[in-house]
């Protein structure tokens, strides 16, 4: 597996655990520590503090804050073996 099949592999598992809902995903960080891809991604969330009034209107979404999640795929077999909490 190649780096851009470990990202394709993160991004899909983070999506269909969060029924599509994330928003602005973005690729952090990708590391190979054989046997696992460490893929970094990271989403704004709109559940810890959602803007709103004159807030959302001046700041829109950057007044959200991110999670951080590091995903670790096989490398053999593209399973996703764990997904943590990546604090920043």
């Amino acid at each position: 597996m190649d780096v851009r099949q470990a990202v394709v592999i993160a991004k899909q598992y983070a999506n269909e655990l969060y029924d599509s809902k994330l928003q602005d995903v973005r690729l952090e960080e990708v590391e190979l520590d054989d046997p696992v891809w460490r893929v970094t991604l990271s989403w704004l969330d709109p559940a810890s503090q959602t803007p709103s009034g004159a807030l959302a209107a001046a700041f829109g979404t950057k007044g959200m804050p991110r999670e951080y999640k590091i995903l670790e795929i096989y490398n053999d077999n593209g399973v996703v073996r764990s997904m943590k909490i990546r604090i920043v």
